[in-house]
């Protein structure tokens, strides 16, 4: 008798090792994410391993859920948070952004000359250009047909532009300049 009960508790434990073992296999929820089941027509349900090759037996439905469902809808706004602290002092702009013009004519070609346009002490030059008037043998005409001008300026801290007309490059019948050069400045960092 002593047998026997001893053989019924091998056998059970061994049992319950076997399924411990195929529990701890096997794949569930699967690799997709899924969970499926056999649905017997009584109304039991049995997990199965699809990805282990488990199968649903003759008579029983397959069915399939994710483990985790769809996305839900967007709960309500929550309160507003409480302010925030003051941010570090940006660095100063610019300030007093005026234009500084420099002009030189009427003048009778062949002479040369140059024009310069100063900023302030203390200020940087933003931009820089210049206008000129050519006079012909019809008159004066914004542009500068028959004249060359050559820009020798500089922008930035240096606060000035600088334009030269030299006589040497004349072409086309001018016979006279007028040249205004112009220079954006700003007190900058102030």
């Amino acid at each position: 008798m002593r047998i026997f009960s001893r053989a019924r508790w091998v056998v059970a434990l061994g049992a319950v090792a076997a399924v411990a073992a195929g529990v701890s296999y096997a794949a569930i929820p699967s690799s997709n994410g899924t969970i499926s089941a056999c649905l017997d027509a009584g109304g039991g349900l049995k997990v199965i391993d699809v990805d282990t090759g488990g199968a649903c037996s003759a008579g029983k439905q397959l069915i399939t859920w994710n483990q985790q469902g769809p996305q839900g809808i967007q709960g309500p706004q929550g309160p507003a948070g409480p302010q925030g602290s003051a941010g570090p002092q940006g660095p100063a702009g610019l300030s007093g952004v005026h234009v500084v013009k420099a002009e030189k004519g009427p003048l009778t070609l062949p002479e040369e000359f140059t024009v310069i346009a100063y900023c302030p002490a203390g200020e940087a030059a933003l931009s820089t250009g210049y206008t000129v008037y050519t006079q012909n043998k019809y008159g004066w005409i914004l542009g500068s047909d028959g004249v060359r001008i050559d820009d020798i300026g500089s922008v930035g801290n240096g606060g000035s532009v600088q334009f030269r007309v030299d006589p040497s490059k004349f072409y086309g019948g001018a016979l006279g300049v007028w040249v205004t050069a112009v220079v954006t400045c700003a007190k900058v960092g102030a």
